[in-house]
């Protein structure tokens, strides 16, 4: 609620009685950035807000189980569309980019023994790259990959062909889970790593979902003009 000092560039908001602390929600009329100054009751600076108005972008996926003559992922097609319609619910919500799946899962079959741990994982990717590109399949923009134990990681991205490969590491507990999608996708964007930890892209194997300012300016380049 504004109070009677409120003005269109000043507004002073009355919380209700009790509701400390409380959540402002800012909505922009165009795409843009601005600067929005905070202070308390009294007048002192509380910092400063960066506020960007982005545009909708629309993006695509689709989603594989990786097969080889020995093993699968343990993922189901229904659990893959789960994790991935929440980090679509994520993307939205923090960088106004809407992820449409295509069509069903499938499976991704190499008639050769890819071990377990998977060996040669950068090869793999590769490989994973040229197959979904030789299937008779409408492309997507990212293509999400579901895999079991991969060494010393639990997902691996290629960022200029959209490929990214995500370990089945806690069979059932999807939460983590749609943390390791989110994550493995947003390095498909091209967002690297931040030393922040329990964030979507932490370096460190935190799980979180929140993006950083950076992230979600990479993701979505819309709306840095002032």
């Amino acid at each position: 609620m504004q109070d009677a000092s409120s003005t269109p560039n000043r507004v002073v908001l009355l919380p209700p009685t009790g509701a400390f602390p409380f959540v402002v929600e800012v909505r922009g009329h165009r795409v843009g950035r601005t600067l929005v100054d905070v202070s308390d009751m009294n007048g002192n600076s509380r910092g400063t807000v960066d506020v960007s108005i982005k545009s909708a972008i629309a993006k695509t996926y689709r989603l594989w189980a990786l097969k080889d003559i020995v093993h699968r992922t343990t993922r189901t097609a229904a659990q893959m569309t789960n994790i991935m319609r929440n980090v679509a619910r994520l993307y939205e919500s923090q960088a106004n980019v809407k992820l449409t799946q295509i069509e069903v899962p499938l499976d991704l079959l190499f008639k050769t023994d890819l071990g377990d741990p998977i060996s040669s994982p950068n090869l793999l990717l590769a490989r994973i790259g040229v197959s979904i590109k030789l299937s008779n399949v409408s492309r997507a923009d990212f293509d999400m990959v579901s895999t079991w134990d991969i060494p010393d990681a639990v997902g691996q991205t290629s960022d200029l062909a959209g490929d990214c490969m995500v370990e089945d590491y806690k069979p059932g507990q999807e939460l983590p889970e749609t943390s390791s999608y989110a994550h493995e996708l947003g390095h498909g964007f091209s967002c690297g790593h931040t030393d922040r930890t329990k964030m979507m892209m932490s370096g460190d194997g935190s799980d979180g979902f929140q993006m950083t300012r950076t992230d979600i300016n990479t993701i979505n380049p819309t709306g840095l003009e002032a």
